[in-house]
C-alpha cells in the first residue's frame, strides 16, 4: 500500500505497509534526505531513486487480510487516501474494504494500481513489471540454449513465473526464438504415449541433438496423464501452489531416455523465477509505472474513488472495483495470435494422444 495521511495544517505525510501490516507497522516516505544527513533515520525511506530499483520498498504479503483491523488502523492514523498496488487479490481486498467503509459511512478515497508480472489482470492491456520479466526470462532462455547445444543430447529447461497464465513464457519464447517447446498451464498435454511430450523430445534429440524447453510455473497442471501429488497445497492467500514440472522433467526425462531409447541425456534446469520479480525495471515498465501513478493521483484529486487505473485498448481508464474483480483472469487462449505465432516458431504439436491411449498410472511422486 501507499497511504497518505491528513495532518493539519494542510501537510501530507506518506506511509507504506503490506496489507496485513496496516494496523501494525508504518514507515515514513520522504522525497530525499538533506545533504548533511548521512544516516537514514529509522522508519524513513527516501524515494528519490526508487524508480531505478527492483523489488518493493513498500513490502508485500500474502493472506492476513482483516477488513475491520485494517479499517481501524486507517482511521487511527487519520488516513484519507489509499493507493493500493497489487493483483486480483489486492483488488478483491479493496472491494471488501470499500464495502466496509460504506457500511460505516466513512469517506476514504480508495484507488487501485494494477501490478502483477504474470499480466493476468482482466480487461487491461498490460501491467507494469511484465516487460521486465519477459526480458530477464529471455536471457535465461539464451543460457539454456547454450547449455543444450554444448552437449550431445542436451536439454535445457527454463521455468518462469505464471501459475495460471503463461504470458511470460509465451512472450519470452517469441522474443528469443531458440525455444523448441513451450508449455503453458492453459493447454492440457500428455507426458507419455506415442504422441506425448517424452516421445517428441526423443525424436527431436535424435534429429537435432538438442532441445530447449520453456515452461510456465503452473504448467504441471496441464499434464493429463501424470499427477505429481495427491495433496493440494495453498499459500496464505488461498492460491493453489503448483507442482514443479521442472524438477519432475529433470528427474524423469533422462531415465525415460535411457530406458526406452538407450540415450544418455544431459539435462540443465534453470529456474530464474525470483530474478524476474527482483530485476530493476526496464524503460518500458518505468514509463508505464510513472504514467499509472499520475493517473491514480489525478483520479483521486478529481473526486474518483473505489476504482483502479489501467490501460485498456491503448487508452487510460478508470475501472470500478466490482467490475474488475468479477471478470475472469486474462489467460492465453488457443486462438490468440501470439500463441499461433509461437506454434509456428517452435513447430510443436499439441502433445495429445488419441482416445485409445490409456495411461498406466496417474500418480507420479
Amino acid at each position: 500500500f501507499f497511504l497518505m495521511i491528513r495532518r493539519p495544517p494542510r501537510s501530507t505525510q506518506g506511509v507504506s505497509s503490506a496489507a496485513s501490516d496496516v494496523y501494525k507497522r508504518q514507515v515514513k516516505l520522504v522525497p530525499d534526505l538533506p545533504p548533511n544527513v548521512r544516516d537514514v533515520p529509522k522508519g524513513t525511506i527516501p524515494v528519490v531513486n526508487i524508480h531505478n530499483l527492483g523489488g518493493t520498498i513498500l513490502g508485500s504479503s500474502r493472506g492476513g487480510f482483516n477488513d475491520e483491523k485494517i479499517a481501524n488502523g486507517i482511521i487511527k492514523h487519520e488516513i484519507n487516501h489509499i493507493y493500493a498496488i497489487g493483483g486480483d487479490g489486492t483488488h478483491r481486498g479493496l472491494l471488501q474494504l470499500s464495502k466496509y467503509f460504506k457500511s460505516k459511512k466513512i469517506e476514504i478515497t480508495l484507488i487501485g494500481i494494477p501490478k502483477t508480472i504474470d499480466n493476468d489482470m482482466p480487461l487491461l492491456d498490460k501491467t507494469f513489471g511484465f516487460d521486465t520479466a519477459v526480458e530477464v526470462a529471455m536471457w535465461a532462455i539464451q543460457c539454456a540454449d547454450v547449455e543444450a547445444n554444448s552437449a550431445e543430447y542436451g536439454v535445457g529447461l527454463v521455468k518462469v513465473m505464471g501459475r495460471q497464465a503463461g504470458h511470460i513464457a509465451m512472450h519470452a519464447s517469441l522474443a528469443n526464438r531458440d525455444v523448441n517447446i513451450c508449455l503453458l498451464p492453459e493447454f492440457p498435454f500428455d507426458i507419455y504415449g506415442p504422441k506425448g511430450l517424452m516421445e517428441y523430445i526423443m525424436k527431436r534429440l535424435k534429429e537435432r541433438q538438442h532441445c530447449v524447453i520453456v515452461a510456465a510455473e503452473g504448467a504441471a497442471d496441464g499434464m493429463r496423464d501424470v499427477k505429481l501429488s495427491q495433496e493440494v497445497r495453498k499459500d496464505p492467500s488461498g492460491n493453489i501452489i503448483p507442482e514443479d514440472i521442472g524438477l519432475f522433467l529433470k528427474k524423469e526425462l533422462p531415465l525415460y531416455a535411457k530406458k526406452n531409447h538407450q540415450m544418455d541425456v544431459t539435462f540443465k534446469y534453470i529456474d530464474p523465477s525470483y530474478m524476474l520479480r527482483a530485476a530493476a525495471p526496464n524503460s518500458s515498465d518505468k514509463y508505464l509505472c510513472a504514467m499509472l501513478a499520475e493517473y491514480a493521483v489525478h483520479a483521486a484529486m478529481a473526486g474518483y474513488t473505489n476504482c483502479t487505473v489501467g490501460i485498456m485498448r491503448a487508452y487510460s481508464a478508470l475501472i470500478p472495483f466490482d467490475q474488475i474483480t468479477q471478470e475472469s483472469a486474462n489467460l492465453v487462449k488457443y486462438d490468440d495470435r501470439n500463441w499461433q505465432r509461437l506454434l509456428q516458431s517452435t513447430g510443436q504439436p499439441p502433445f495429445l494422444n488419441d482416445e485409445s491411449y490409456k495411461p498406466l498410472s496417474l500418480i507420479h511422486i
